[in-house]
């Protein structure tokens, strides 16, 4: 029966890695081979689900093993005419290393039509498939990262980086001065205070512009309290982008208030959060920049035994 083994190691932390590998609904996402699943019924180790191909077929697996937090196995049901294999098993676990973890998949599956079936196998099926779990892996690590970043930035690492101060306004303000007061300090959101000082609610571009909907030009003169969003969505600095982006997303706000204690402590925006994951990235692809020309100057320092670059140059100029 062939068989194909993948693995790939990756630094990140045990638990991001199984929740990204087990999300059995969200396959459909990281698959290049799967257009949509559909969960049949039952939950880990009673789980079953159809999946669509973007070719318009469908076959039906369910969970033949689960070990939480380690690895789960899905068995093809062999009664769907159209899938192509007469078994497929897959296995995918994870092993917990002290620099990282190693993610590993484990294909195995028997053909159909006979020995046409697997001369095609041989010659090029089996390549094809493989190269396909290898782009399935290639996306799954994609994940994993993301929501590394996610787990391991905080709030108040945005903060340490971005500052503590805080615009506000008065609940009695009129709105075409908290609009001047984004344009003055560029920025989409001014949280606002009651008389006493008591934070009372937030007012964004997004409430302005309704106001002006609803009302025309003599919403300016109105004041900001008739308008802004009452029910605040708040953070604390210990918390991690993945809650945050998930409090953005499930409540639809982009500013969310920073309280420790009680207390204000700064505002985290959707911006910042763009921010802080381009950094993160450019910061990864200046450490691979600078891995692969330190590993062509040893290569080179290898061949010609110069010891500094003018030199080399002039050696390499002169070939």
């Amino acid at each position: 029966m062939p068989v194909i083994h993948l693995q790939r190691k990756i630094k990140a932390h045990a638990d991001v890695v199984w929740r990204v590998i087990s999300d059995l609904s969200g396959f459909a996402d990281v698959s290049p081979h799967v257009s949509k699943v559909e969960m049949l019924g039952g939950e880990k180790e009673t789980a079953r689900r159809r999946l669509h191909s973007p070719n318009g077929y469908s076959w039906t697996e369910h969970c033949v093993s689960w070990d939480e937090g380690k690895s789960y196995a899905m068995e093809v049901d062999s009664s769907d005419g159209v899938y192509p294999f007469k078994k497929m098993h897959r296995r995918f676990e994870l092993e917990e290393q002290p620099d990282g973890v190693v993610l590993r998949m484990h294909y195995k599956y028997r053909p159909k039509y006979g020995i046409f079936g697997r001369i095609a196998d041989a010659l090029f099926l089996h390549r094809k498939r493989r190269n396909l779990y290898e782009e399935l892996l290639n996306n799954w690590i994609a994940r994993i990262r993301d929501l590394e970043w996610a787990y391991t930035v905080t709030v108040a690492t945005i903060l340490q980086s971005k500052g503590h101060d805080v615009v506000t306004a008065r609940e009695d303000n009129s709105i075409i001065d908290v609009a001047r007061t984004l344009r003055r300090n560029r920025i989409g959101a001014v949280l606002i205070r009651d008389a006493s000082g008591q934070l009372v609610g937030l007012a964004s571009e997004r409430d302005i512009t309704s106001a002006l909907g609803d009302h025309g030009p003599t919403a300016l003169e109105l004041p900001i309290g008739d308008v802004m969003s009452r029910k605040l969505v708040v953070c604390e600095p210990h918390h991690d982008m993945g809650f945050v982006m998930a409090c953005m997303t499930d409540r639809r706000v982009r500013h969310l208030p920073v309280l420790e204690d009680g207390e204000l402590v700064g505002i985290i925006s959707i911006g910042d959060i763009v921010k802080a994951r381009i950094y993160s990235l450019e910061s990864q692809s200046e450490t691979m920049q600078e891995y692969i020309a330190g590993r062509e100057w040893r290569y080179h320092h290898k061949l010609t035994g110069v010891h500094d670059v003018a030199a080399l140059r002039h050696e390499l100029g002169k070939q």
